[in-house]
């Protein structure tokens, strides 16, 4: 990963859209932007999910609807504290004004939902 990507921007953690990410240029010249966050944010701000096998399809509403009823029951029954991966291939990063904390929900969208990692926080 270090030779693939070097990360040229990062948008910090901001408590109002619940995410950070950072943009990365590849080794082509192209911008890829990584985020993590609440995943119900994150949903919210994808069009697209990627399959286990790595196909990209629409994010449907019902899809959305049955990764949240299995986030509810993750994060709900067993206590765990849950990320959602989402990221954004041919990111244009001259479209968007990153000096402001504002523009950064708008360069987060139009991603790609990978899926949700959790984790148990100490007691």
């Amino acid at each position: 990963w270090e030779g693939k990507y070097k990360k040229t921007v990062t948008l910090d953690f901001e408590r109002k859209r619940k995410s950070m990410s950072v943009v990365c240029q590849e080794e082509s010249g192209d911008s890829v932007l990584f985020v993590k966050g609440a995943p119900e944010g994150l949903m919210n701000r994808c069009s697209k999910l990627q399959l286990n096998s790595g196909k990209v399809v629409p994010f449907t509403d019902d899809m959305k609807a049955v990764v949240l009823e299995e986030l509810n029951s993750l994060g709900g029954k067993q206590a765990l504290r849950c990320l959602g991966i989402a990221y954004r291939t041919r990111f244009d990063i001259d479209q968007y004004d990153l000096s402001d904390t504002k523009n950064f929900a708008k360069a987060e969208s139009k991603m790609v939902f990978v899926g949700i990692t959790c984790m148990r926080d100490p007691p």
